[in-house]
């Protein structure tokens, strides 16, 4: 009888860490999906120094899969190194099935470290909405793998994983608008121009109730610019992930000293 799923795990020869900062971690994201769809996609994690994956499909296609996501992920990386050859763990049950998920999702807490407290190397915003990558043919990045997860997994439930995110803070302050933007369309930052970036604007100046002046400074544009991008109709689903992120990061504000971490988040610095 086949496994249900596969669990992956992948980390580089020396252990190094994989993806210091959001944007080389949504960076991964990316190369997880792209190589993803085809194989059954159905959770990951970019932890401190590896990758946990769950798959549903033949080991033969597992086994592919984590080798061209390994070659993408060095590339897109630039890493120095070799990954170690994946380990693969069959999911035999919907037990293991349910608990490999949430094992997956749950590698900080796991390893106690807050290196992506917003989980952009992680496939869990794709599932509250938190993270909106819009694809040229309608769709957004991500969604087979939110579709799997709801037929294999029906008894997750939204508040679980929104729980997880900690997406349930109340927004407090409008400091991290734009990196919770760029998490929200899964970008590197706001500066320059794209597509992409455009999408990030629009859905900021609708989701942030804040005057056109202190959206223009937070943006770095002009006033004028902000009433253009209020003129747009945005994506319903880039305003909402947006929201999410600005809620995200409330919450990680409002943390007792003691339970942050030793450097500022990375997409402060970063973002």
């Amino acid at each position: 009888m086949d496994p249900l799923a596969w669990h992956i795990t992948m980390r580089l020869q020396d252990g190094r860490v994989l993806a210091a900062w959001p944007d080389a971690r949504r960076r991964a994201a990316r190369a997880l999906y792209d190589h993803g769809e085809r194989s059954g996609l159905i959770a990951f994690r970019v932890a401190d120094t590896h990758i946990h994956v769950l798959v549903a499909c033949a080991r033969p296609l597992a086994g592919a899969f984590a080798r061209q996501v390994q070659c993408a992920l060095r590339a897109r990386l630039a890493a120095p190194v070799q990954f170690e050859p994946a380990r693969f763990t069959p999911v035999n049950d919907q037990i293991h099935l349910m608990r490999a998920f949430r094992y997956v999702l749950r590698q900080e807490a796991r390893h106690g470290t807050l290196a992506d407290p917003f989980h952009d190397g992680s496939s869990l915003p794709e599932l509250v909405g938190a993270r909106w990558m819009p694809r040229k043919d309608g769709g957004f990045i991500g969604e087979h793998t939110v579709r799997r997860v709801a037929l294999m997994l029906p008894r997750i439930r939204r508040r679980e994983l929104v729980a997880e995110l900690g997406a349930d803070g109340d927004l407090t302050s409008a400091a991290d608008l734009r990196a919770a933007a760029a998490g929200a369309l899964g970008i590197a930052g706001m500066d320059g121009r794209g597509v992409d970036r455009t999408h990030a604007r629009v859905a900021v100046v609708h989701a942030a109730a804040l005057p056109t002046a202190s959206l223009a400074a937070l943006l770095a544009i002009t006033p004028r610019a902000v009433q253009q991008l209020r003129a747009r109709v945005p994506s319903l689903a880039a305003v909402r992930a947006v929201d999410i992120q600005l809620r995200m990061r409330a919450r990680f504000r409002a943390l007792p000293v003691h339970e942050a971490p030793l450097a500022p988040p990375q997409d402060v610095a970063h973002g």
